[in-house]
């Protein structure tokens, strides 16, 4: 299975729309196959879906959307059995995909890759509220398996999230708004020490020198957060922190002015 879906992710790069619409007719077939299992291979497809939904052909959006939506529904059926690494290894899909150009240039990859972004956020917190006794290390051991998360996907989840509550697009501004809470809570759970904290700080401190009123409010409670849980990390960028803060002030007066 592997090895035909890494074929169909090859030929996916095809700009013609009848190879297109070929394609998603294979996934449509697979899906539909009994005890096949595609979803393990939905992180090497994602990204190329996703870039579909903006296909100009309307078979292929259309398709590809309801591909999309039960692929996405399968993994919510698949509840507690639904393994931990997998939401990892998708949200890191996920934010890779925030760097490639069709998340940056299409409204419409943008609403899909922050909707699947919004399910497997909850999908994690989900798992964390069922084990509220568990330890610690039990948690960083069992939902963040690998430290790439701190230091790469999550300050990127973080950075659009923050980015995103002031696109054009109403939608996506909700999402982004939704994903921006679903992460701090992800914090609120999960992350307890100095290193792991200090990872998100160059992310979130750069976006206080923003000129919405809107990503400065959300940033502050980011930076209150931080201080709740750890405050000896924020004490490493206090420099940093204050010096953005007196232009953010700065800039604020000579609005008011």
């Amino acid at each position: 299975m592997k090895a035909l879906v890494t074929l169909l992710c090859d030929k996916m790069n095809s700009n013609n729309e009848a190879v297109r619409t070929l394609l998603v007719s294979w996934l449509e077939l697979l899906c539909s196959i009994p005890n096949v299992n595609i979803l393990n291979c939905v992180p090497m497809l994602l990204p190329q879906l996703i870039t579909f939904v903006s296909e100009k052909r309307e078979e292929v959006k259309v398709k590809t959307q309801k591909q999309l939506d039960e692929l996405l529904s399968e993994f919510e059926q698949l509840g507690e059995s639904r393994e931990a690494q997998m939401d990892q290894e998708m949200l890191r899909t996920l934010a890779n995909f925030y760097g490639r150009n069709e998340f940056r240039e299409s409204p419409l990859c943008r609403t899909v890759a922050l909707a699947w972004t919004r399910s497997f956020l909850t999908f994690t917190i989900k798992d964390l509220q069922r084990s509220p006794d568990a330890s610690l290390g039990y948690i960083l051991s069992r939902f963040t398996p690998t430290i790439d998360m701190w230091k790469t996907i999550y300050p990127k989840l973080v950075e659009h999230s923050l980015m995103l509550i002031n696109d054009a697009d109403p939608e996506i501004q909700r999402l982004a708004t939704v994903n921006n809470t679903l992460l701090q809570e992800l914090v609120g759970h999960v992350l307890g020490d100095e290193e792991s904290l200090g990872m998100l700080i160059g992310t979130i401190v750069p976006q206080l020198s923003s000129k919405s009123a809107n990503t400065m409010s959300v940033t502050l409670d980011w930076l209150m957060l931080l201080i709740e849980k750890q405050p000896q990390s924020l004490a490493k960028a206090s420099e940093n922190i204050l010096i953005t803060t007196v232009k953010m002030l700065q800039e604020l007066e000579n609005v008011v002015h």
